[in-house]
C-alpha cells in the first residue's frame, strides 16, 4: 500500500512537471521523503508493540532480554552509576512474550560495570519514554543485576580484540601519559569506556568530542589507506577496492553499530560497487543513498545527533570543500589549504547542531582540528594497523601503540593548550533558537565568502550572473522547501494513521 501511494505521487507529480526537468527532479525528491518518513514511522511503531506502550506509561516492572550494544560508561555525577546502549529483543508483560528490536539506554549501578559489549543479558526493571540524552532510544532502570545468558560467555572475536587493545594501552601508557591512554582506545575503536569526565570536558570546550569515537573520516583513512597501499603495489583497481572494502567491514566489526560507522560502511559499499561498475563516483548522490538506504532499516537513526553531525559533516566536505579548498590555494600551499578546507566546511554545517547539544561557542575549534588533523589520521592507521597484530605478532603490535600512543597524547595536549586560552567557550542561546541563529550565521558567512570569491575571480561576469540566476535561485529554493515540507507534513500524518490502524499505535 505504501508503495503504490508513493508510485502514484511520483508519476503524478512527475506528469504535471514534465515540462521541466527541475520541478520533476524536486517532486521526485519529494515523494521519495513520503515514502521514506511512510516507511520510518510505521518501522518505528512495529518496534512498540502495545502491551508494551501501555507497561511503559503505567510503569510496569517487566522482564527482558537485551543485547548490549557498547562498553558500559561511568555516569558523571553518580557515584558507581553506568550508562550502556543496548537493544532490548524480548520482554515479558504480565504474561505475554513480546519480540521486538527497540533501542534502549540502561541507566545502571555498579553491578552492570562488568558487562561487555555483545553480551546477551537477562534481567527486570521499568522501560521509560525517550532518553532525554538520547532521543533515539527508551531508557530502562534494571531492578536487578545482569544474568549473563546460557551459552553466550563473550562477545565474539571482535569484543576480545577491544579488551586486548584496551588492556595493551593502558599497559604501555597508564603510567607514562594517562590522557594517552584514556584517548587512544576511543580513536581506534570509540572505546570511551576509559575516559575520564575531566578528558571529556576538554575535549567538548575546544570541540574535538568527535576525536574519541569513531566517525565517517576514520573510516574514509583506513579504507583510503588500505586502497593506497594496495595500488602502490600495481594492484589491479578491482582487486584494491575488494581490499578497501573488506577492511573497512573488519573495522566495523570491531568498532560495532555505530551511527556515523554504519553511514560510512554504506557509502563505502556504494563507492566500491560504483567502482567495480566502472563509473565515476558521486559522493554527494551516495550520502543521500545512503541516508535513505539507513532511515529505511533504522528509523531511529533520524533523531541519532552522532548520525545528523555526520551526514551534515560529510554534506559539508562533499559540497563546500572544493570550492573553501580552491579559494585557500590562492593564499597558501595545496597541503596547507586542504588542512583548512576540510574541518571549516565541516564546522560551518554542524555549528547549529551542535549548539542543540551543547548551548556554547568554542571559538578555538577550528584551529584545534586543524592541529590535530595530522596526529588523529596518522594515530587511527597506527592503531587499527596494531589490531589485528595484536594476538598474531604483539612483539610488531607494542611499537605501533607506542607510536599512536604518541599522537593521542599529542591531540590532548593540543586541545589543553587552547582550552586554557581566553575565550574558549563561550555562552550561547540555548535549544531552537540558538540553532536557528547560529545557522543563518553560517549561511549569511558562506554566503558572503562565496559572492567575495566568485567577486575576485571575474566581477564583470560574477555581476551579470548574479542578476540573472539570484531571482531563479530564490524562485527554486522556495519551490523546493515547500514540496519538502508538505511531503514531510503527509509522510508523518499517512504514517500515523497507518501506525494506529495496522499496529494499534495508541492515539
Amino acid at each position: 500500500m505504501v508503495i503504490f501511494i508513493a508510485l502514484l505521487l511520483v508519476l503524478g507529480l512527475g506528469f504535471f512537471a514534465r515540462a521541466r526537468s527541475l520541478l520533476r527532479q524536486l517532486s521526485l525528491g519529494a515523494a521519495i521523503t513520503l515514502l521514506t518518513l511512510v516507511l520510518a514511522g510505521t518501522l518505528s511503531a512495529e518496534r512498540m508493540p502495545a502491551p508494551l506502550t501501555n507497561a511503559v506509561q503505567d510503569r510496569t516492572i517487566i522482564s527482558v532480554q537485551l543485547t548490549l550494544d557498547n562498553e558500559p560508561r561511568t555516569l558523571a555525577g553518580e557515584p558507581g552509576g553506568v550508562l550502556i546502549q543496548g537493544t532490548l529483543s524480548e520482554a515479558t508483560v504480565k504474561g505475554n512474550r513480546l519480540s521486538m528490536s527497540l533501542p534502549i539506554s540502561i541507566h545502571a549501578d555498579g553491578l552492570w560495570g562488568s558487562v561487555q559489549q555483545g553480551q546477551r543479558i537477562s534481567t527486570i526493571g521499568v522501560l521509560g519514554s525517550a532518553d532525554p540524552s538520547n532521543p533515539g532510544r527508551n531508557s530502562f532502570t534494571p531492578r536487578t543485576g545482569p544474568r549473563l545468558l546460557a551459552g553466550v560467555t563473550d562477545s565474539g572475536p571482535f569484543g576480545g580484540l577491544r579488551r586486548l587493545l584496551r588492556i595493551s594501552v593502558q599497559e604501555l601508557w597508564k603510567d607514562r601519559w594517562p590522557e594517552a591512554a584514556e584517548l587512544l582506545p576511543g580513536l581506534v575503536t570509540g572505546d570511551r569506556s576509559a575516559q575520564s569526565e575531566e578528558l571529556s570536558q576538554l575535549m567538548k570546550t575546544v570541540g574535538m568530542t568527535h576525536v574519541s569515537a569513531v566517525s565517517g573520516m576514520n573510516c574514509s583513512i583506513v579504507v583510503l589507506a588500505i586502497i593506497l597501499a594496495a595500488r602502490s603495489i600495481r594492484m589491479p583497481r578491482v582487486f584494491a577496492a575488494l581490499c578497501g572494502a573488506l577492511g573497512l567491514l573488519f573495522l566495523i566489526g570491531v568498532v560495532g553499530p555505530d551511527p556515523s560507522v554504519l553511514r560510512a560502511a554504506v557509502m563505502g559499499t556504494l563507492g566500491t560497487l560504483s567502482l567495480l561498475g566502472g563509473r565515476s563516483k558521486h559522493p554527494l548522490a551516495l550520502l543521500h543513498t545512503a541516508v535513505i538506504v539507513l532511515l529505511l532499516a533504522n528509523p531511529w537513526l533520524a533523531i541519532s545527533f552522532g548520525f545528523i553531525l555526520s551526514v551534515l559533516a560529510t554534506a559539508g566536505l562533499v559540497v563546500l570543500g572544493p570550492g573553501l579548498r580552491f579559494f585557500f590555494e590562492r593564499f597558501l600551499p595545496g597541503w596547507a589549504a586542504t588542512l583548512i578546507a576540510i574541518p571549516l566546511a565541516a564546522q560551518l554545517c554542524c555549528a547549529p547542531v551542535i549548539v542543540l547539544l551543547t548551548p556554547r561557542l568554542t571559538p578555538y575549534a577550528l584551529p584545534a582540528n586543524i592541529l590535530a588533523a595530522p596526529l588523529v589520521s596518522l594515530g587511527t592507521l597506527l592503531g587499527t594497523l596494531a589490531l589485528p597484530l595484536l594476538p598474531l605478532l604483539p612483539w610488531l603490535a607494542t611499537p605501533l601503540l607506542w607510536l599512536a600512543g604518541l599522537c593521542a597524547g599529542g591531540v590532548v595536549a593540543i586541545c589543553r593548550v587552547l582550552a586554557a586560552l581566553p575565550g574558549s567557550s563561550l555562552p550561547w542561546l540555548e535549544g531552537a533558537p540558538g540553532a536557528i541563529l547560529l545557522g543563518l550565521l553560517s549561511a549569511a558567512f558562506l554566503g558572503v565568502f562565496l559572492a567575495a570569491e566568485h567577486w575576485w575571480r571575474n566581477p564583470e561576469r560574477f555581476k551579470e550572473r548574479a542578476s540573472r540566476w539570484l531571482p531563479f535561485r530564490v524562485r527554486w529554493v522556495l519551490q523546493g522547501t515547500g514540496m519538502i515540507a508538505v511531503a514531510s507534513v503527509a509522510g508523518s500524518m499517512l504514517a500515523t494513521w497507518l501506525a494506529r490502524a495496522y499496529y494499534r499505535m495508541p492515539p
